[in-house]
């Protein structure tokens, strides 16, 4: 499936609901953190997450909202319903 300019991540079909997703354990969210990590490109995560994923929290956050440190980076990396750089 594609998620971006030559962006391509491996897909299955979900067999609940029939639609296309990631086939990534991690989800959506750990796809877009992978991809910039290829890029190379830094990013933060917001504060609930980062506390999660440090173990000071227990609470599992809805989604992970990432921000690319780059001001510059344009590109737009869309994953179902989670989005970097899209209006």
């Amino acid at each position: 499936m594609r998620i971006g300019y030559g962006l391509y991540a491996k897909a299955r079909v979900n067999r609940i609901s029939g639609e296309v997703m990631p086939d990534c354990a991690g989800g959506a969210d750990s796809v877009l953190i992978e991809a910039l990590e290829r890029l190379g490109v830094s990013y933060t995560v917001d504060s609930l997450s980062e506390k999660y994923m440090s173990g000071q929290s227990t609470q599992v956050p809805a989604h992970v909202k990432v921000t690319p440190d780059d001001p510059a980076f344009n590109r737009k990396i869309t994953v179902g319903k989670h989005k970097i750089n899209c209006p």
